[in-house]
Order: C-alpha cells, then structure tokens, then sequence
C-alpha cells in the first residue's frame, strides 16, 4: 500500500475537547487505482470526572460522557463523507478504541450512518477484546461504509492481551525489579489491555487502464467507448466487467475514465 492525498485530522467540535482528534488517510494498493481512507480515532474514556447533566452516569450501562461519543461518532461520519483527504475516494474504514461497546449510542449512531460493525458481522455476540473487572466486551471497533463492506474477506480479534493476567502488562508499577525482569518476555502479550482487530480486504489489483481495455486487446481506444456505451444502452453494463474506475457501479463516470485512460496510453 501506499498514501495518497492528505493526512487530515478535525479539531471543531466535539473533537476540540475530551475526544481526541481523529486522523484520516488514503491508502492504494501498489500498481492498482483501489484505494480506501482509514480514520483511527479514540473517543472519550468512560471515566465521569467533571461530567454532569446528560454527560453523567444514567444508569443505563453506557457511562458517563455517552452524549459526547455520540456526537463524535455523528461528526466523524460527516467529515468523512466530505472526502478529507481530498481522494475522492468512497471506501472508508473506521477504526480505534471508541470507548463504547457494541450496542451503545455512537456505535448505533455510526451504523445509522451506514456502517458495518465488522467484529459483530464475524463474531456475532461473542465478540470480545477487552475485560473489565470479569465483563467481556469490545471498544476496539472496525467499521467498515456501504462501499468498502464488500471487499471485507475477513474479520477477527487477536486475543493476545485480555485473556492474560494483569502481572505481566508493560506497567512497573508495585513490581519488583526481579519481577519486573521474571515477568517480562519478547512476545505480543498483554503488550497492551486491549486486543487488535485484524481486518482483510481483498483490493482491487488491476489498474484503471487494464480495466478500461473492454474487449481486451491491449490497448484502449474507441473501440472501448463504443463497447461501453452499446453495452449501457441495452442493459447489459454489469459491475463485473464495466465498473471502469472501480467505485462499484456503472455510470459516466465510468465513462471518464475510459476517455482518460485513452489518452495516458
């Protein structure tokens, strides 16, 4: 993979205070014009310190400061679709601690939003990645838009640091120094108290040009606009073969990207 447009961050609110700031980034496949935006985020913790009002604990399960990871997960998903990076590309996948689980209003708001909540998709109410006092569950989300859930192949929880005991966690703290060296390995364990989501994607490998040349014949020429636009007007334009510029549907924009394929050969 490699980046492509511009790092982008929001710092309006509610991601002036409390949520940090999330970051956006495109990435391409190498040699391939299939690209996706990944944001990596990390809403306000569950701890109520100053929170009152609405922000304070409701009884409900969800903790306190829930309002404000709902409007975070609202506002993320309209920065998003303002295309922060300057990409114009449509896959995006959302990902990081956003410190509520599962059922809970911003995650509920996102997929409202229209995203999928991928550890849920894999592993249904089993779905963990992190233990607190003895209750398993996930903050630690990826969510995929209508356009990127497709090419998900895969989901799942590396389970390398909840199921392990707090003792051998990179904290030093009330620790002896022979502990500290007894308990220590080079592994992945407990290196944090949170598990990471692994996700697979099967991306796009041929170019805009390769997919541009509709009958094949090593080059992209009139013959390709005259295949595409019969092909369109007799209905038989499928996303398999006529999706040019690989958005997942069929329309002039495809057409666009023929034309412009045609003259960068």
């Amino acid at each position: 993979m490699e980046t492509v447009g511009d790092a982008a961050t929001l710092a309006t609110a509610p991601f002036d205070d409390l949520n940090r700031q999330p970051l956006a980034q495109t990435f391409r496949a190498i040699d391939s014009d299939d690209a996706l935006t990944i944001a990596v985020n990390h809403f306000k913790s569950k701890g109520c310190g100053s929170a009152e009002g609405t922000n304070a604990e409701q009884g409900d399960g969800q903790g306190c400061w829930n309002p404000v990871r709902t409007q975070a997960s609202n506002a993320l998903a309209s920065w998003l679709a303002s295309d922060p990076t300057g990409t114009a590309e449509e896959d995006v996948l959302i990902i990081g601690d956003l410190n509520a689980y599962a059922k809970e209003d911003p995650i509920r708001a996102l997929i409202n939003n229209g995203y999928t909540d991928l550890a849920a998709q894999a592993d249904g109410e089993s779905a963990y990645s992190y233990v607190f006092f003895g209750q398993a569950g996930y903050l630690d989300h990826g969510l995929a838009n209508n356009s990127l859930a497709p090419k998900v192949t895969d989901t799942t929880v590396w389970h390398i640091n909840a199921d392990e005991p707090r003792a051998l966690d990179y904290n030093t703290d009330f620790k002896s120094p022979e502990q500290q060296a007894s308990f220590y390995a080079p592994d992945s364990y407990r290196a944090s108290d949170h598990d990471p989501v692994i996700i697979a994607l099967e991306m796009e490998t041929a170019s805009m040009a390769d997919r541009a040349d509709l009958n094949g014949d090593g080059r992209v020429d009139g013959r390709d606009v005259a295949r595409f636009i019969l092909a369109r007007l007799f209905g038989r334009a499928s996303v398999e073969h006529y999706d040019v510029n690989g958005d997942g549907r069929v329309n002039y924009r495809d057409l666009l990207a023929i034309l412009e394929s045609k003259h960068q050969r």
